[in-house]
């Protein structure tokens, strides 16, 4: 029997995820044993940034503010620290909160369908496919990036599939599960009407952080054609819509309040 994605203990989790690496043939994965640890610390505790990670953050942050942004950041081989930061920190810790909570968990059911959005290395969906077992899961992410092909392989051993964009999902989804997703689109609420439109989730399961000063994050972000917005303000437009779209958030007791639930409102 596969071990539990979620209870895995971290330093074993991350040996796991080093071998995989090794076995997409990742050109320096001692680099990215040596940064990955010091990024999820950065985070944590606010100590010094690697200098290799603290570059290539730069270098998304001049193509930003030049009005071209640089999303071959996404297909660097240091980007996979990043990655394991959202799975270590953010995204485990959500399900793992979504499973002790019977409150959570009755929201949820019944769930056949699930789409994962933006799964980077495909973590969360291994984590999803263990938790709902009798759904069929599915997951988004970048084709042609290393990122791809290694949720490519853990789709194969944990049975979700991958594909590249969320119009590629056939059929309406149950849940739509969305963690530290929608800050890397410049116009995330035209992004989240597409979503809606072509996934028709019954529950959205979200999880942004729009002020967070990282890479793929926006310092402006884009409502229709004209209308720009600080991030530090842009949940609650985003928020905003969601509700407009027919949903009602659900109050939870996790920790700051994500992810945020938001149940279709059929009445």
């Amino acid at each position: 029997m596969t071990d539990s994605v979620l209870d895995i203990k971290p330093k074993l989790a991350f040996q796991g995820y080093l071998k995989r690496l090794q076995n997409a043939n990742v050109a320096d994965v001692d680099t990215i044993a040596r940064i990955a640890p010091q990024v999820v610390r950065r985070f944590r505790t606010k100590a010094a940034m690697p200098l290799e990670y603290e570059k290539l953050q730069q270098r998304w942050r001049a193509s930003m503010r030049k009005g071209s942004p640089d999303y071959q950041v996404y297909a660097e081989t240091l980007y996979l620290a990043d990655l394991w930061l959202c799975w270590a920190t953010y995204s485990r810790n959500y399900l793992r909160g979504i499973r002790s909570s019977p409150q959570l968990s009755s929201q949820l059911e019944p769930v056949s369908r699930i789409t994962d959005l933006g799964c980077g290395c495909g973590y969360t969906t291994a984590a999803l496919t263990q938790m709902y077992p009798d759904a069929t899961v599915y997951a988004t992410n970048i084709s042609d990036t290393i990122q791809f092909e290694i949720a490519s392989k853990l789709g194969e051993q944990y049975g979700f599939s991958l594909v590249p964009a969320a119009h590629e999902v056939p059929g309406a989804q149950d849940v739509v599960f969305a963690s530290e997703y929608f800050e890397h689109f410049e116009a995330p609420i035209d992004h989240l009407n597409e979503i809606v439109a072509e996934l028709r989730p019954r529950v959205l399961v979200i999880a942004n952080a729009f002020a967070a000063d990282a890479i793929g994050h926006f310092d402006e972000y884009r409502i229709g054609f004209d209308t720009r917005v600080p991030c530090r303000r842009m949940a609650r437009h985003f928020n905003k819509r969601v509700r407009a779209l027919g949903y009602r958030k659900v109050k939870t007791k996790l920790w700051n309040g994500r992810p945020s639930f938001w149940v279709r409102d059929i009445g």
